[in-house]
């Protein structure tokens, strides 16, 4: 039989898996709203818990950041620490695959709503979370009814 080794761990579905570009670890991803980080020596594994389903995974070429697609429609970002860096929103439906750019310069996410977002890591991992906040909620400030007037400039 040529199975090296089963992974067993997640309580739920496992939707999907990506090596590291060294090839020292695996990263799975599940509907159990977990990710695991398969050491390939000892083949155990870092759980890192997020808070929603999670159906995509990629790494980054230099092994730093791993890209998760949820079932709600955002990419995050984690590092190897199990830290979450960074939530990308702008598709509509689930994220169906993530794959970062040979020089991890781009990230790509497919989503369930018919698109393909090609996100700049540079102007992700540079900006200033609150700009990044603010372009999120500039239309919601400028045009909801339930937002006062001196409010309505609070993002420029």
């Amino acid at each position: 039989m040529a199975v090296l080794k089963t992974l067993e761990g997640h309580q739920a579905s496992v939707f999907d898996v990506a090596f590291s570009p060294d090839g020292e670890f695996l990263v799975s991803v599940s509907q159990d709203q977990t990710i695991r980080l398969w050491n390939l020596e000892t083949f155990e594994a870092q759980v890192f818990q997020a808070n929603r389903g999670l159906n995509s995974v990629d790494l980054s070429p230099d092994s730093r950041l791993i890209a998760v697609g949820t079932l709600d429609h955002t990419v995050e970002l984690w590092d190897l620490e199990g830290r979450q860096s960074h939530i990308l929103s702008g598709h509509e439906g689930a994220i169906t695959a993530l794959q970062f750019s040979p020089d991890g310069q781009l990230l790509m996410s497919r989503s369930s709503d018919r698109k393909v977002i090609v996100w700049n890591m540079d102007d992700i991992l540079t900006a200033n979370p609150l700009d990044l906040g603010c372009d999120w909620v500039r239309d919601y400030l400028v045009n909801s009814l339930n937002v006062e007037e001196g409010d309505r400039g609070v993002c420029g």
